[in-house]
């Protein structure tokens, strides 16, 4: 659980990184700083993948990483970076931070809860309590920005698009983006 705890506390601080740098700085400059991650996590993972061991990085993807993510180092966080970019890319910059909200927030507590205190499991290694805590978080968050009825609903389909069969630090921000799109 440590583990995952670590992977997801940098899972926060990163999406939060992104979120204040769309809201203070604008969509242009919260892009760039995601593509510049996205750039430095990739070679990274190669430097990674050729056996070198760079002090920090090596001890960060022992404290964080996920055994099945071992063929390409830093798998996590570079997939988590490509869903933020395509928020960034695809969506105007009120539904980009919608749907970033529901990613940074939804996400890491979903996984927090249900790894922890889910009992009630469901398709795609999910837990229900999981999947409830991430619905509620999103859905708190969301009401910043957008109205009650609109936040319940992209809260809802954000997390729902946890099941769908691709990788959900993806299929969670171009969904609730596109649900966005069509709620407001």
């Amino acid at each position: 659980m440590r583990k995952e705890l670590t992977r997801q506390a940098i899972h926060l601080l990163l999406g939060l990184i992104i979120i204040s740098l769309l809201l203070f700085y604008g969509r242009a400059t919260a892009l760039i700083a995601s593509t510049i991650l996205l750039v430095a996590g990739t070679l990274t993972g190669f430097i990674t993948l050729k056996g070198i061991k760079l002090p920090v990085i090596y001890s960060f993807l022992k404290k964080a990483e996920r055994a099945e993510e071992k063929k390409l180092p830093g798998k996590g966080p570079l997939t988590f970076l490509i869903g933020i970019l395509l928020a960034l890319s695809l969506f105007p910059s009120k539904t980009a931070l919608g749907a970033l909200i529901v990613l940074v927030f939804g996400d890491s507590v979903s996984t927090l809860i249900g790894k922890q205190l889910g009992k009630t499991k469901l398709p795609n290694n999910k837990t229900l309590e999981g999947t409830l805590a991430g619905l509620i978080v999103s859905f708190l968050a969301l009401q910043f920005w957008f109205p009650l009825n609109v936040s319940l609903a992209v809260a809802l389909i954000g997390m729902l698009a946890e099941f769908l069969p691709v990788n959900d630090n993806i299929s969670i921000p171009v969904v609730s983006g596109i649900a966005l799109m069509f709620l407001i």
